[in-house]
Parts: C-alpha cells; structure tokens; sequence
C-alpha cells in the first residue's frame, strides 16, 4: 500500500511537472536563432545575495543557465558560482521569466559572469579578481564562446560599481565603463548589443558619499552617451539588512525593472523625424541638382547616402506652402487662409497633433508665420508642437539680435546672438532630452530668406554692418543642417532617423543687404546651374518658383545614392509621415496629398498622377512629369519647353489625352482666393 502511494505521489508530481512546462533535463532549441543568451555581469549585487526560498528553487524548462562546467542547466538560483558559500537569489530568473512570457518559442539561457567584489579594471583582458581568485574578463570570454555554440547573445546586464566608488577611482569610472561595453559588444560581434545598468542600493541608513554619486551619474547618463543601452533604478528597494545588498523580493523586482528596459530599448519603435524646411531656396542652389554657384556639401552628401527627387513641387511662396504642407490640404481647399494665419478650427489637423497622438514629442524651430506671436502665445501648442522657439514674424529680427517666442515667452538672452543657431541649438537639445522617444523635430529655417523689411524699421545688421547677402545665407543654411545631422550622429540616433529636406519655393530675384539713405538695397540673385546663369523664381508658378528640391535620407532603409522621379507635392507630406510612423490620419478629413513612403523606402512608387500648385490672380496648374496645364488653358510641354515659351496648340491623340486627364484635374478643384 505504501509503495503504491509512492507512486501514485510520484505520477502526481510528474503530471503537475508537464503542466507547468517543466522537465528535468533542459531542452536546448535546435534552431540557434530561439536561444536567447544574456550575459549577468558585474560584482555581488548581480551575482546576488538573496535568500534561497522556495520560488528560488522553482524552474522553467524555457530558462536555461550556463553552471561551473560550462554546461546547460535548468535556471534555479543560485545562478552564481563566484562566492559559493555567499550566493543567492538574484535579477536573472525574474529577467529571464518576463522575457519567455513575452516571447513565445524562444529559450532563453543565462550566462553567469559576476564576481563579487571585483573592480571595473578587473573587467579587462588579463584583470584578476583577487577575492574569488578569477579573471572576470578572460573568464566571460570563455563562457561566451562555450554558450554561442548554442544560441546567440541578445544582451548584458550590468550590476556593478560599488567598488569603484572611492576617490581616483570613480573619477575614470565613466571612460572604463564605456570601454567595456564596445568590449563586450567586439566579443559578440554585435555592435549595437543592449546593454542594462542597474542603480547601486541607495539605503537611507548607508548615505552615498560623492565618489558613489559619480559613480551613479555614469549609469544614469549612459542612454544620452552610448547608443542601445539603459539605466534601471534602485528606488523603493530594501536591502538585506547589510546596507549592501537587496534582498531576495527586491532582487526579483530589479529584475522586472531590467526587462522593461531591455524591452523599451529593443521594441521596433517607428523612427524620428526631422523634416527640414529651407526657406526661399531653389534647385539651383544646391550641388547635388546641379548647382554650382555655392558649397552645399552637408546637403550634398544627404543626397548621396540617400534618394533625391526629381519632381517635387511647392507654392511659389511661403505661407501657402506651409498651409498645403501642414496639412495635406491645397490651400485652395482650406479657402486661402489669409497670409500669416491658419484656421482655428483645422488646428488639430495637422502632421504634429497626428504624430504626437502617436506618441511622438514634437517641436517646431525657425518660421512660424501662422500668426503675430504676440496675439497668440499658444497657437503652437494648440497645433501639436510640444515645445518650440520660433522668431517673430513681422515683429522682430530672426538673423541677428533675433526676437524669440519659446513656449510661449519672450526669450531676453538673444542680444548679440545669431537666430539660425538658436534655432538648430534649440532643436538638438531637443533631441538629446527626448530621445528614449520617437520625435518630429520640425526645422522651419529662417535661411535663406533675407531680413524683413515692414515692421517699421530696419532690423540689426551682422557684425560687419550689414546683412548677409545671399551666398553667406546658403552657405550657412548647409552649416545648420550639418550640425543637425553631426548631432544625430553623436546621440547615436542617425539610423533612427528619417531626415527629409526640402524648401518652401524657388530662390528670391532679389534680396537685401543692407539699408541706406531711407531706401533698401536689395541685389538681384542670379544662380548657376549646369552651366546656366537663373535668377530666382520665388513667386512665379514656373519651375524656377515651384520645383523645389526634396531629399529622403535615412541609414538602412534609404537606398542611397537613388534619384526618383516620382510626383510629389506638398500635401503628400502628411500622409506620407503617417505612414512612415504608423500614425492615424486626422479623422474624417479629405486629403489631396498621396503617401510617398513606399517610395522612399524602395518598395513601390507614389500613386500620384499629377502635382498641383496655385498662386496669386487664382492662378493655378497641374502637371505630370511632362506636361504642364495651366487655370487659363495655357498648355505646356515641359520636356520640350521648360521655360514656358511656347504653348501648346493642335497635339498628337496622346497628348491630348494627357490634356484632358489635366483639364479634369481642374474641374474638380476650388479656384483660389
């Protein structure tokens, strides 16, 4: 009778062990690509020091961990083997049990690596650990190169620094601390490899003194310094009762907080945006489209690590071009908003409410134009922008000495300062504080627009007693978006990153230098391309007015070096960012605009038939790549004819059904204002 309880015990616990996906023996995934391997580094408090309970002992056939031998075993803690008599409960199972929940299919296993005790100069080639009698370095090398055998490292998690917190020694902790994850990152050969740094016990009655404060800064600035790694916090953890380490319920939570680091920085989040606008700025001014007149090489270079388009089409002038880009809506169809204004009741109908409903952060730097600031502190707010330093349009300077609104107040710091660098300044901090997040940051550009003339009074002159004339403009235009991508670069962003750039309408004839005897001297502007001397043609509704440049860059997801001669206009950019960022268009809105994402990202073209553009007189046109149809009837064939010379009378029967198709465009749009 007995022994049939025994067995009948026996068989109970077999059953209650298959239910609960346990077994015996591990199972190692034949398929390298589902085991999961994941470093535990550090000293102590990653080793750790919990107390063995019963949850310790608990296993999971899916949590795999690498023993002494160098063998796979079912995960139960102790995981450790520095300190055998110290070990405990540590971080990794808890880790490890988030993860197989949130990953069906995958195993993963655990590669105990810490020492308790052991410095960060022990965590290098040759460094020996004096306590445990180990080489925590040379001894994780080993273990790696044991463990990938079988599966492939996805992370490390990094508990350490305790015994780098004294004088001397914290002072250099960063610098080590750095060049131990570019060395762990060349032992996997995965150069964006997460990294995890978790925060010391912080214990009221064990106050931390300065060397342990450094220390902790080292951990916390990590994700602004280093791409792909983060910071767990200790706060709310109780230790053990030896002011060091954490006891076996804080240990399981500090491993939770792990996972959702880890989680946060390896989800596919959809990328950045930085959409820049430059201001008054045709084709012929840039290199990459064949300009000669003026160094663009940051541009350029945009261009070439990326695609540049042939076709893209604006407003010949400004406020119309921001309404149509904002919004995905001709102006036409908005019923012209009146210049330097925008429709109180389409505010939450543009791309920054559409993206920060999508959990983007989102700011403007440069042109407005949507208002006299003055009036409406908050009309940025309103449509989106989270946070933004705008110059005041029609109230003050935007180049030297410029007249800032940022959010909502008047900035008192700009004396003797030059607005394009606090506008990019503005923008990269931006950046920097918002990137554990996707962001639009939305770079308007004061360049190269030259000064404005109608706020009753000329506004200051630069340093050498005048403006900038038109080359300096685009010179430093080219500056400021190499400062912006320098900064991507430096944040470690640049691959998250979808850059687009384009301007608002073709080159200003003229611009202003300077103001003398009552009167401003405005020299014409005249541009050099492919051997063509062009004066600017911002304000007619001709190529040189509205065939504006347009550059897709975007590491890894830009074919580089493309030139597409899709249509675009400006109302494809809102569609066209939403479904780049997986946002929802504005609700119940009717847009022209066709998303041009798919060409951008080399999977398809735009669906766009014809690219449209209005201006003053209720003027307007559409066209296809070839031919031209303006609101009077004037018919063009721009291949043929792109300066407009000679209209188009009797064609062949396809032309003419390019005609028509125009012609019905037409029919179907408002008349300008």
């Amino acid at each position: 009778m007995k022994s049939c309880l025994l067995i009948f015990s026996f068989c109970l616990a077999l059953t209650a062990t298959a239910e609960n996906g346990r077994t015996d023996e591990p199972s190692i995934p034949n398929d390298k690509q589902n085991f999961h391997l994941f470093l535990l580094a550090g000293q102590s408090n990653m080793a750790g020091r919990g107390r063995v309970d019963e949850q310790a002992r608990e296993t999971d056939a899916r949590i795999l961990s690498l023993n002494k031998a160098g063998e796979w075993q079912l995960a139960a803690d102790p995981l450790h083997f520095d300190k055998p008599r110290a070990v405990g409960v540590g971080l990794g199972k808890s880790f490890a049990a988030d993860y197989v929940r949130d990953n069906p299919g995958i195993t993963v296993g655990l590669i105990p690596c810490a020492a308790g005790g052991s410095a960060i100069s022990t965590w290098e080639p040759g460094g020996y650990h004096s306590q445990t009698k180990s080489h925590p370095w040379d001894d994780t090398v080993a273990r790696v190169q044991r463990a990938v055998e079988s599966g492939v490292v996805r992370g490390v998690l990094w508990h350490q620094g305790e015994s780098d917190s004294k004088p001397m020694l914290a002072e250099v902790y960063e610098e080590n601390l750095h060049e131990l994850i570019d060395r762990f990152r060349s032992l996997v050969g995965s150069p964006d490899l997460p990294f995890i740094a978790g925060q010391m016990g912080r214990f009221s009655e064990r106050p931390w003194n300065d060397s342990k404060k450094l220390v902790d800064a080292a951990h916390q600035s990590l994700p602004s310094m280093v791409g792909k790694t983060g910071f767990v916090n200790a706060v709310g953890l109780s230790d053990k009762g030896d002011k060091v380490h954490f006891d076996s319920r804080s240990y399981r939570e500090l491993g939770h907080r792990y996972y959702a680091a880890y989680k946060g920085l390896t989800a596919v989040r959809p990328p950045n945006v930085l959409l820049i606008l430059a201001d008054d700025v045709g084709r012929e001014v840039l290199g990459c489209y064949g300009g000669t007149s003026y160094p663009t090489p940051n541009i350029d270079a945009l261009a070439e690590t990326g695609q540049r388009y042939t076709h893209c089409y604006s407003m010949p002038v400004c406020h119309p071009s921001r309404i149509c880009l904002m919004t995905g809506r001709y102006p036409a169809v908005l019923m012209n908003p009146r210049w330097g204004s925008f429709p109180e009741e389409e505010e939450k109908k543009t791309f920054a409410p559409m993206l920060q409903n999508s959990g983007y952060a989102t700011a403007i730097g440069g042109k407005w134009q949507l208002c006299l600031m003055k009036n409406d502190l908050q009309q940025p707010a309103r449509m989106g922008f989270e946070e933004w330093s705008v110059f005041g349009w029609h109230e003050g300077a935007r180049y030297h000495d410029p007249m800032l609104y940022q959010n909502g107040q008047i900035r008192e710091d700009t004396y003797g300062k030059y607005g394009p660098d606090l506008y990019v300044d503005f923008l990269i901090d931006f950046m920097q504080r918002k990137r554990e997040q996707p962001f639009f940051a939305y770079y308007s550009m004061a360049l190269c627009h030259d000064v404005t003339d109608d706020i009753g009074r000329p506004v200051p002159y630069g340093p050498d007693g005048r403006w900038l004339n038109y080359e300096e403009m685009s010179i430093d235009m080219d500056r400021q978006v190499g400062r912006l991508v320098s900064a991507l670069n430096q944040l470690n962003l640049r691959d998250d990153t979808l850059i687009l750039f384009t301007t608002d309408n073709g080159t200003a004839g003229a611009s202003y230098l300077r103001y003398e005897k009552g009167k401003y001297v405005r020299p014409k502007v005249f541009s050099e391309i492919n051997g063509e001397s062009v004066q600017g043609g911002k304000g007619k509704l001709n190529d040189w007015g509205t065939r504006v440049p347009l550059i897709a860059n975007w590491p890894g997801q830009v074919a580089a070096g493309q030139v597409v001669d899709d249509l675009v206009d400006f109302s494809d950019f809102l569609p066209t960012l939403a479904e780049v960022t997986g946002a929802a268009l504005p609700d119940k809105v009717a847009l022209n605009g066709h998303s041009f994402a798919s060409s951008i990202l080399g999977t398809g073209r735009s669906s766009r038939h014809w690219a449209y553009a209005e201006g003053r007189s209720s003027q307007q046109y559409v066209r296809t790549r070839t031919h031209k149809l303006y609101s009077n009837g004037r018919f063009f064939d721009m291949n043929a004819d792109p300066e407009e010379e000679h209209p188009l009378g009797d064609v062949s029967d396809d032309v003419a059904a390019i005609r028509t198709t125009l012609e019905a465009a037409l029919q179907e749009l408002p008349k300008p204002k």
